[in-house]
């Protein structure tokens, strides 16, 4: 997702996490798609 967002040129991702451990996960993908695009972070529901 974070790498297709970059190709097309959007700039942020809006994302809800429910579990802390979710932060990480977006982070870790982030850093294997060498950061295409920001994430926004909703946490909680």
């Amino acid at each position: 997702v974070f790498e297709l967002a970059g190709k097309y040129g959007i700039r942020i991702i809006a994302m809800e996490v429910t579990h802390e451990s979710h932060i990480d996960e977006v982070l870790d993908a982030l850093r294997t798609s060498g950061n295409a695009t920001g994430v926004m972070l909703q946490i909680g529901t």
